[in-house]
């Protein structure tokens, strides 16, 4: 079975192999990309799994990232680019540098709050914190991972 590591097609930071981030040449980086994709569709179908690839995007963020880059494909089926991504309810916004995007976040942590405290008349003020804590609070923190890594 193949491994990601030995194609030679991603990027190394730090020493560490990551996933392919950015690459100078928009030529270079539908090769290296297609040839991943082309390796995970074969490894997946060597263990029978498949993609969703309905459920799949792509995005260019660096100096290439408003380049007009042909759709790459899992198997037979296209890939679409994207001007953003959700990764653990964060927005990940097409740019030239890394941009998050945290008002959908926000939004859902008011609304959760909102509908504790309409719902919670006559329930204790302790109560009422727990129940923020526990609904509204993991809401808002459910992003951290994606805001803290490191691509």
């Amino acid at each position: 079975m193949l491994e990601p590591r030995k194609l030679n097609c991603g990027c190394h930071l730090n020493g560490c192999f990551r996933l392919p981030v950015r690459y100078s040449v928009v030529k270079f980086i539908y090769k290296g990309l297609q040839m991943m994709l082309d390796t995970c569709h074969e490894i997946a179908r060597y263990v029978s799994l498949s993609f969703n690839v309905s459920k799949c995007r792509c995005m260019v963020i660096g100096k290439m990232y408003n380049a007009v880059i042909s759709p790459p494909y899992i198997g037979n089926l296209q890939i679409e680019w994207s001007d953003c991504i959700k990764y653990l309810g964060v927005y990940v916004v097409n740019c030239k540098h890394v941009k998050f995007d945290i008002k959908p976040v926000k939004r859902s942590f008011y609304v959760a709050c909102n509908s504790i405290f309409s719902h919670s008349h006559g329930t204790s003020e302790l109560a009422i914190l727990m129940l923020q804590q526990t609904y509204s609070l993991s809401v808002l923190l459910y992003a951290a991972p994606a805001l803290t890594s490191r691509l």
